[in-house]
């Protein structure tokens, strides 16, 4: 059985400019919160607390088999994932590892294979690998106050005008984080790939 992907070698007018708005929504959001780094991993190192892990678990491939917890693959990917930047413009974005496990096997698989989850098969390409230890600098996004004095901060951050007018022009939303609710819900958003 062979199957037959065509694809657009001209993309529509108006995509291009989404694409084009987005990236620079993106590149505006990233210099407004340069400005204010400082008070922004004061707010959150205010809240880090240590961590015991037991049976947490990790997923990965079988050419990671040798070193289940390299975060390797979390550096090359050009795309990223939920928690880092993938390797877009190390110039701008400066690439970090991270290291993704879950608390369940169910977990691992939603977060690895993101709305794919019947294309799973463990027996063919995928392994599970049980972890225990300690962490001693983490943060609980879970909890309210953790993030509280966060979002006192980037709530600075204002959309500029020409944005809001192009957004306008597009019919698009504009949005800016505002309270903890609108947070969680972009952090949870299993489409990650749409959020600026």
């Amino acid at each position: 059985m062979s199957y037959q992907i065509s694809f657009l070698t001209t993309e529509p007018k108006i995509l291009s400019q989404y694409k084009d708005f987005f990236f620079d929504e993106y590149n505006y959001y990233f210099k407004e919160r340069q400005k204010i780094k400082k008070e922004i991993a004061f707010s959150l190192n205010e809240k880090i607390i240590s961590y015991p892990l037991k049976n947490w678990f990790r997923l990965t491939g079988t050419k990671h088999l040798i070193n289940p917890l390299s975060c390797k693959g979390s550096m090359e990917n050009s795309t990223g994932g939920r928690f880092n930047i993938g390797n877009i413009n190390k110039d701008y974005f400066p690439v970090f590892p991270a290291l993704y496990i879950g608390n369940g096997k169910e977990t691992c698989i939603k977060e690895v294979y993101s709305g794919m989850e019947p294309f799973f098969n463990s027996k063919k390409a995928d392994s599970f690998f049980k972890i225990s230890g300690h962490i001693y600098s983490i943060l609980d996004i879970t909890k309210k106050e953790t993030l509280d004095k966060f979002i006192k901060t980037i709530k600075k951050i204002k959309i500029s005008k020409a944005l809001k007018k192009r957004a306008k022009k597009l019919n698009l939303k504009t949005q800016s984080i505002q309270n903890i609710t609108e947070l969680k819900t972009n952090l949870y958003d299993i489409n990650l790939e749409k959020i600026p």
